[in-house]
């Protein structure tokens, strides 16, 4: 199957692109990109490939792939990037927000942990925190989260 994503250039083969369709983000048997994607013209973001699709919602801090592994945290389990309460902007880890923010981090009170701020790295779907706090993967794509995270909690979360 042919995945395509369709913007003002055209129709581009995500594969054409150098970009891995299977790994990019959700697709539909029609070829129809779901929201996880946008195109972007004019922007040279590590995040895109050859042909300007780039992910949504965009991962600040210092990530090097694109399923938001940072340079901090990089196993093969190290696929989350989380929303930051103080900024409402995703980072890979508390260090990287540390390094590149120019505010302190706040935690996520209790009371909103309804709300989505967990970007899994793999299809890109918004968890809540409460959803990501009771599972051990993925409920969108399976894919596995590090259970080691659970250690950093108070980083992010009230407790």
């Amino acid at each position: 199957m042919l995945l395509r994503a369709t913007s003002a250039k055209g129709v581009m083969n995500l594969a054409d692109c150098g970009m891995d369709p299977h790994r990019f983000g959700d697709f539909t048997l029609l070829g129809r990109v779901a929201s996880a994607i946008r195109v972007r013209t004019g922007s040279s973001s590590a995040r895109e490939g050859r042909c300007g699709v780039s992910r949504s919602p965009q991962v600040y801090g210092k990530t090097f792939d694109e399923h938001t592994r940072c340079e901090h945290y990089a196993t093969e389990l190290d696929i989350i990037a989380i929303r930051f309460a103080c900024c409402d902007r995703y980072y890979p880890c508390h260090l990287c927000h540390g390094e590149t923010a120019d505010h302190p981090a706040q935690q996520w009170p209790r009371d909103k942990w309804d709300q989505a701020a967990i970007l899994c790295g793999m299809c890109w779907a918004e968890l809540t925190i409460d959803t990501y706090r009771g599972t051990d993967a993925c409920p969108e794509c399976a894919a596995a989260l590090n259970p080691r995270c659970a250690a950093h909690s108070s980083y992010y979360f009230e407790g």
